[in-house]
């Protein structure tokens, strides 16, 4: 059916969102008549329910694998840059077991890049992540976290404490504050840690009353008391 300058095909008569709607332009629309022009491809669907842990049985799209034989089925969506010859895929794979199914992204380089596996663990350079996060690398350095400002940190927390490690205006700090305080343990760029303040002087710089249990010894000169 031809209908105001768009094609329709579908069991409705004239145009209608029941049918698949093609522009004069090209562009397809699935589920309405008017396809936005800046997608070849509009899926449009009302959807009132919200969302929950069986969403997927509400998507908007549906790719089906339907080989039941093969030891690892995939489904697996490719993308390709013409200019550079590049290719990349996203997409889920069957694992070895029933209901072991994991979340793929990837490129023709390096092949598999980050794996969401089953039970939610997420591997970069691993397909068999151990933990929540699993980085597996040759680098030495294996994760970069940068702050627009001159503070950043990570929080490590449990169900009732907090703790922080970062860096600011030259010192890195541990602790309970999230910022370079006297109630952290500081170390500046020189390797000299300070305890009870935020600028040490010497390799060990503590203010405040030290407490051991054992001996306490040196090869240079002490001066102070004990």
């Amino acid at each position: 059916v031809a209908e105001g300058g768009v094609s329709s095909f579908g069991p409705a008569a004239s145009a209608a969102t029941t049918n698949i709607s093609v522009l004069s332009s090209g562009n397809v629309g699935i589920g309405t008549t008017s396809p936005s022009t800046n997608y070849p491809i509009t899926i449009a669907k009302s959807e009132s329910d919200e969302y929950d842990t069986a969403a997927y049985a509400k998507a908007m799209l549906r790719l089906e694998n339907t080989n039941t034989g093969a030891t690892q089925p995939h489904n697996l969506i490719h993308f390709r840059l013409e200019k550079n010859g590049g290719d990349g895929f996203l997409g889920f794979i069957a694992g070895g077991s029933v209901n072991e199914e994991h979340f793929v992204l990837g490129n023709q380089v390096d092949g598999e890049v980050l794996r969401v596996a089953s039970g939610g663990k997420v591997g970069i350079g691993t397909a068999s992540p151990a933990t929540l996060l699993h980085v597996s690398s040759s680098d030495n350095t294996l994760a970069h976290f940068q702050s627009s400002d001159n503070n950043a940190n990570i929080q490590i927390s449990d169900d009732d404490t907090e703790r922080f490690i970062g860096s600011e205006g030259g010192i890195m700090y541990m602790g309970a504050r999230n910022s370079t305080d006297a109630v952290n343990l500081n170390i500046n760029a020189s390797g000299d840690v300070g305890i009870g303040n935020l600028d040490p002087q010497t390799k060990l710089d503590v203010t405040g009353t030290i407490q051991a249990s054992g001996n306490v010894s040196g090869s240079a000169t002490s001066t102070g008391s004990f």
